[in-house]
C-alpha cells in the first residue's frame, strides 16, 4: 500500500516523518536468537504424527546416512560441481546456513578462512552429526528452524541453504528476513527443487511396461501448495512453488540476481543408473542473488481521463489517531522490515497529523477504520487499508476518490511514488492509468549504533 510524497525520494523511503531520525540495530554474533518447537522439514512418516520431524526418526536417519551426499560429503552432492562455481570468497566473512545437515558447506565456508560460521537445522539427529564429522573452533551448530530463525540485522555476509527451501511454505517471508540478515552487498546462495520437480505427479517417471522411464509428468503447476511424495520409504510433505514465485519473491525482498543454474550431473557420474535420466528434466535450481543496498522508486503520473466518483470519505480527526496509527504502521511495517527501513512503524506524530487533518481523508465501515488517503497538493500519498479490509477493492474506491477530487480542483498533473517492492500497489496504480514517469534507485544509509 506505498504511495508516499516529499520533495526527494530519499527522504520519502528513510524518513516517514520529520520527527523520526534514522538509526540502525546492532546485534552481536552471541545474542542471534531461534527457537526449536516446529519443524523445518513438514514430514509425515507412514502412518505417524505430521509434525515429527522425520529426520529425528533413527530407522529414517540410518537410511538417509547411506546415501552418497551423507556418505562422501560434497563430493558425493551432484549438484555442488555447480554450486561450488557460485560460492562467493568468505575470508574473514561472517556466514550462515540455513538447514545445515551434516555441516558439509559450514565446513567448505571454516576451510575458505571465514570468520564466524552458524549453522542451524531442525533435527537434533542432524546437528549431532555435524558437530561430530565437521567440527571447526569457527563453527558453531544450533538445533533451531529456518522459520523460528530470528535474523538479527546485518549480521552476515552470506546465507546459504542447500535443498530446504522446498519445505518452506511461506518463501517470501523467508527471503525478506534473509535480506535483513544480510550486510549490504551480502549474498544469498541456495538451491532448492527445482518446480519443474516440485510440481511433477508424484515425482516420478511415467515408465512403460519394463520399468523404463518414459516421460515427466507435470501437473498442476501454477496451483502452489503442498505436494507428499515417497522418500525412502516415507511420506514426505513439500511445497511447490513456481519460478514466478521464487524469483518475484527474491526481488521484491530488495535481491538483484546474479546467478542462475539447474542442475546436471557431473561427467564422472553420468554413468552411475540413477543419474541416466538427469538431462532429461531438472531436478535443481541454484540461485546466487545480492543485497544491492538499493531500493527501485518510481515517480508515477495519471494519464487517463476523467474519474466519476460518488464514494464518501471524511477529514481526518484528532480522535482517529490511535487507529490511523495502527493501520498505518501495519501496513507499511512488512515494507520496511523486509527493505531493512528503520524505524520500522513510521507514522508521523500527532501533532502533524493534526496539522494535514484537511488533506487526510478516511473511511469508516460500521465505526471501523477501513483506510484513507491524502491529498498534498498535486500529488496523492499514504494510501492505506487495513489488513481486515484488503483484497476488497477499497484501494481502488480510495484512488479514485482522491483523482476525482483533484479533478474537480483543477489540478494537474497528478503524481504519487511507490516503491517497485510493492507490487500490488503497482498493479493497481498501472491498472488505473498511471503511468511511471522516473525511476531511481535509492541506496541504503541505515546508520550504527544510533549516530
Amino acid at each position: 500500500m506505498l504511495c508516499v510524497r516529499e520533495s526527494s525520494l530519499v527522504t520519502v523511503l528513510w524518513v516517514c516523518a520529520e520527527s523520526f531520525a534514522i538509526c540502525g540495530l546492532f546485534v552481536s554474533w552471541e545474542t542471534a536468537f531461534c527457537e526449536a518447537e516446529t519443524g523445518k522439514k513438514r514430514l509425515e512418516r507412514k502412518g505417524g504424527d505430521a509434525m515429527k520431524n522425520i529426520y529425528d526418526d533413527r530407522e529414517f536417519f540410518e537410511e538417509y546416512g547411506k546415501m552418497s551426499r551423507s556418505r562422501e560429503g560434497l563430493k558425493g552432492a551432484g549438484e555442488w560441481h555447480q554450486l561450488k562455481e557460485l560460492f562467493p570468497d568468505v575470508e574473514n566473512k561472517v556466514v550462515l546456513d540455513l538447514g545445515c545437515g551434516y555441516g558439509w558447506h559450514c565446513m567448505y565456508a571454516a576451510s575458505r578462512k571465514a570468520e564466524k560460521v552458524l549453522g542451524i537445522d531442525q533435527s537434533e539427529a542432524m546437528i549431532e552429526e555435524a558437530r561430530k564429522r565437521n567440527k571447526d573452533e569457527r563453527i558453531r551448530y544450533e538445533v533451531c528452524g529456518l522459520e523460528e530463525y530470528e535474523y538479527p540485522r546485518e549480521a552476515y555476509d552470506l546465507v546459504i541453504s542447500n535443498l530446504v527451501l522446498h519445505y518452506v511454505k511461506d518463501l517470501e517471508r523467508v527471503f525478506e528476513n534473509v535480506y535483513r540478515t544480510l550486510k549490504p552487498q551480502g549474498v544469498f546462495l541456495f538451491n532448492m527443487e527445482h518446480p519443474v520437480f516440485t510440481g511433477s505427479v508424484n515425482q516420478e517417471w511415467i515408465r512403460d511396461e519394463n520399468g523404463i522411464a518414459k516421460y515427466w509428468p507435470v501437473d498442476r503447476y501454477f496451483y502452489p501448495g503442498e505436494r507428499k511424495t515417497s522418500f525412502l520409504g516415507h511420506t514426505v510433505t513439500k511445497e511447490h512453488h513456481t519460478l514466478t514465485q521464487i524469483f518475484t519473491g527474491l526481488l521484491r525482498a530488495g535481491f538483484s540476481i546474479e546467478a542462475v543454474e539447474e542442475a546436471v550431473p557431473p561427467k564422472e557420474m553420468t554413468d552411475l543408473p540413477e543419474m541416466k535420466d538427469e538431462l532429461r528434466r531438472p531436478m535443481m535450481l541454484m540461485v546466487r542473488a545480492k543485497k544491492s543496498g538499493e531500493i527501485t522508486a518510481h515517480t508515477m503520473e495519471y494519464r487517463g481521463g476523467p474519474v466519476e466518483s460518488d464514494f464518501f470519505m471524511r477529514p481526518y480527526t484528532d480522535g482517529d489517531y490511535e487507529e490511523y496509527r495502527r493501520v498505518y504502521n501495519q501496513c507499511f511495517s512488512r515494507m520496511r522490515t523486509a527493505l531493512g527501513l528503520v524505524p520500522v512503524e513510521c507514522c508521523a506524530k500527532r501533532e502533524e497529523l493534526l496539522r494535514r487533518r484537511d488533506q487526510i481523508f478516511v473511511c469508516e465501515k460500521n465505526g471501523a477504520l477501513v483506510g484513507s488517503v491524502a491529498v498534498y497538493e498535486n500529488e496523492i500519498d499514504d494510501l492505506i487499508v487495513a489488513e481486515e479490509f484488503q483484497r476488497q477493492g477499497w484501494g481502488r474506491k480510495f484512488l479514485e476518490f482522491a483523482l476525482h477530487k483533484m479533478q474537480k480542483e483543477g489540478i494537474y498533473p497528478i503524481r504519487l511514488h511507490v516503491a517497485d517492492w510493492n507490487r500490488g500497489a503497482m498493479k493497481l496504480y498501472k491498472d488505473r492509468d498511471f503511468v511511471i514517469i522516473r525511476t531511481e534507485k535509492v541506496r541504503q544509509k541505515v546508520e550504527k549504533d544510533g549516530k
